[in-house]
């Protein structure tokens, strides 16, 4: 990836020269510039595949057992409602409080007594009023937080916060409907379509606000202990925490992002294999928020390519970086970016669209094991959903139940437990079960 440009001059001696001037004269703002290849400073030229060959399992082979008989618990709801159109990635858990989003509406169960919660009691700031239109819910420690419109002016959005502990709500500024929200310490920094500021919730002020100068569209935001990282379309851009001051700009294309204390690291699209390779393959950078010189943990091997959120993700989980596609999950090393395991949900991490088995799969991290909920439509009218527990470290299966047919939402990690809702309508009634792993 690195570019530079090479003067060609007619005498042998000033060619040498300017090759040796042209290499210490990067670019500082293209990532490949930038970034330091982990692996070829380690392996000394070896290729990235000799460390990154590792058995690919097929989760779809799997015996299952019922999870009725596994000790965990199941939760049924005696009467509760579904949002319309409810979304699975718009799922959170709390405190024994469970999130489910919609297109208009974000519902909250009291799962652990198998009821509605009395939290969407209507009012100022009720969440069922989301905005159906590019906003996003979040959850930080115990506070949920929605860009909501009220129905008597529904041309305004604004944030409100709902205290998952004690059904508390707030409702802060009115925001563009496309802003992009993180919560650090009770302050709220938030990315407008043309402003980026920070307000801070106990005392209710503004610390700073700027406009924030990117050459992209932003699509996530995110927290290290001393900075805020706008994530792009064709870029990232880091900011100081404390003054919105920009302490750099970095070009590429970028998918996702996770945080771990003053790092990050981000799932970049290889532009140069886009040109190569009929499927894309992918980079793990790790950038700290002092310099833009980001480093190259690993490449990922070919895999379809995703264009519905949800179906390529970041995350990480103790001591392993992992990057969910569309049909596996891939586990590394975080610290040597040596490839641990693939689960693969089918034959491969490149499938054609009649080999297609799953309609819809969703994994969480926790405590060192991989939580996957995998919806396979089959001769059922409703699509049948198992729930996988896995061993971060090795790859190894340790539980794996066969939940029935229903439309599943989730896993979410709630504390030391992960809980996988389910509605399932195949026998004619709506019926809507908590599955609970402690």
């Amino acid at each position: 990836m690195k570019k530079m440009k090479l003067f060609f001059v007619g005498v042998l001696f000033l060619l040498v020269v300017g090759l040796a001037a042209c290499g210490d004269e990067e670019s500082s703002e293209n990532i490949g510039a930038n970034s330091k290849d982990k692996s070829t400073e380690e392996t000394a030229g070896e290729e990235d595949s000799d460390k990154n060959e590792v058995i690919q399992e097929n989760l779809l082979d799997w015996e299952t057992s019922n999870f009725e008989e596994s000790g965990n618990k199941i939760i049924p709801v005696e009467e509760g409602n579904l949002p319309e159109t409810p979304n699975s990635f718009l799922t959170f858990a709390n405190d024994g409080i469970f999130i489910l989003g919609g297109n208009w509406q974000n519902y909250f169960y009291d799962y652990l007594n198998g009821s509605m919660s009395a939290y969407d009691l209507d009012g100022i700031g009720n969440p069922n009023q989301s905005n159906e239109i590019g906003a996003w819910t979040y959850l930080y420690d115990k506070y949920f937080y929605s860009i909501n419109n009220e129905e008597e002016n529904p041309e305004e959005s604004q944030i409100v916060e709902v205290n998952t502990e004690t059904g508390e709500k707030q409702v802060f500024m009115t925001v563009d409907e496309t802003s992009h929200i993180v919560e650090k310490d009770r302050i709220l920094y938030i990315a407008e379509n043309a402003n980026f500021f920070a307000y801070d919730i106990n005392n209710d002020e503004n610390l700073w606000e700027i406009e924030p100068d990117v050459n992209f569209n932003v699509i996530n935001i995110q927290a290290t202990d001393n900075s805020i990282v706008l994530l792009g379309d064709e870029g990232l851009a880091v900011y100081d925490l404390s003054n919105g001051e920009k302490r750099y700009e970095v070009e590429g294309y970028f998918e996702d992002i996770v945080v771990d204390g003053e790092s990050f690291y981000v799932l970049e699209t290889d532009e140069e294999a886009l040109f190569e390779l009929e499927n894309p393959i992918y980079n793990v950078y790790r950038f700290n928020q002092e310099t833009d010189e980001g480093e190259k943990l690993f490449t990922t091997p070919e895999i379809n390519s995703s264009s519905e959120y949800g179906e390529l993700e970041l995350g990480m989980d103790n001591d392993n970086i992992y990057v969910k596609t569309k049909y596996g999950v891939l586990a590394y090393d975080k610290d040597n970016a040596n490839a641990l395991w693939t689960v693969l949900i089918g034959e491969g991490l490149v499938q054609e669209l009649d080999e297609t088995v799953t309609d819809d799969f969703q994994v969480v991290y926790n405590n060192g094991k991989v939580y996957i909920r995998t919806s396979i439509w089959g001769t059922t009218p409703g699509p049948e959903t198992t729930f996988t527990v896995i061993d971060g470290k090795t790859g190894e299966m340790l539980e794996n139940y066969a939940i029935g047919a229903g439309e599943a939402f989730g896993p979410v990690v709630d504390g030391e437990s992960v809980v996988l809702f389910q509605s399932d309508e195949t026998k004619g009634e709506r019926q809507l079960k908590f599955y609970v792993i402690p």
